[in-house]
């Protein structure tokens, strides 16, 4: 199995935060989050979202309004931590957290494994044959242009126009990337 992405990872370790901060603050007695250990829990969440999560996700391109929304929500959340608040104001925001959870980790998903496709670079030789089929192709282009252009000022019998014809649909078939 290939390594996961750093987005993924970052994505993943971030949720394992926020699903335990989600745990502890429902298993709360009260309706105010006094504990400053539950506090800095969710300050660390939101740290871990800023230094570590939100880099990866602005490198892959995911949505700036996503993003945006993911920036007020945790900002919120760092608001709610400098003293005691309610708990459900708490487990409010991470709700619209968790909402949008399943559109970023889908843009996750996507970017992450197009940016992980590895680029296959033509090797030298390679690059010589193709190389040599444009010039190839690229000459009898040429070629019939000229014979078309001669054939119109001298007359030319039957089989030389038809054998000029089959050139001309041959790099026109060629150009047009037509098929019979």
């Amino acid at each position: 199995m290939s390594p996961s992405h750093p987005a993924t990872e970052a994505w993943s370790e971030w949720w394992q935060r926020l699903d335990l901060l989600i745990r502890h603050l429902r298993r709360g007695r009260g309706a105010i989050v006094s504990s400053s250990s539950l506090r800095t829990e969710a300050k660390e969440a939101v740290q871990h979202y800023f230094r570590q999560v939100r880099p990866q996700l602005l490198h892959l391109g995911i949505g700036e309004a996503e993003i945006e929304q993911l920036d007020w929500i945790t900002q919120y959340i760092v608001k709610l931590t400098s003293r005691g608040n309610r708990k459900s104001t708490y487990l409010r925001r991470l709700r619209e957290i968790t909402d949008l959870r399943g559109d970023v980790e889908g843009d996750i998903e996507i970017r992450s494994a197009s940016a992980a496709q590895p680029v296959t670079r033509l090797t030298k030789p390679a690059e010589d044959a193709v190389a040599a089929v444009e010039n190839s192709v690229g000459s009898l282009a040429r070629s019939v242009y000229n014979r078309g252009s001669l054939s119109t000022h001298i007359a030319t019998t039957r089989r030389e126009v038809l054998t000029f014809k089959g050139y001309a649909d041959a790099v026109l078939a060629d150009l047009l990337q037509i098929h019979k």
